[in-house]
């Protein structure tokens, strides 16, 4: 019986840090175009600064 409630707590915190870790949204605080990493985006975007953050723009 004890195991049992160590395994599910021990489940509940790593799914609780799996999704607090998942949940933070990265992103890069800007002020010019060339702030921004010249490598964040895949090649149909273009990186670009808006509202001082760098954002992955389509160019097509």
């Amino acid at each position: 019986m004890g195991e049992i409630i160590k395994f599910v707590y021990s489940r509940i915190i790593f799914l609780s840090l799996f999704l607090l870790a998942t949940d933070t949204q990265a992103l890069i605080e800007c002020y010019t175009y060339f702030d921004c990493p010249k490598d964040m985006c895949i090649f149909p975007s273009i990186v670009v600064c808006v509202r001082n953050q760098c954002d992955c723009v389509e160019m097509f």
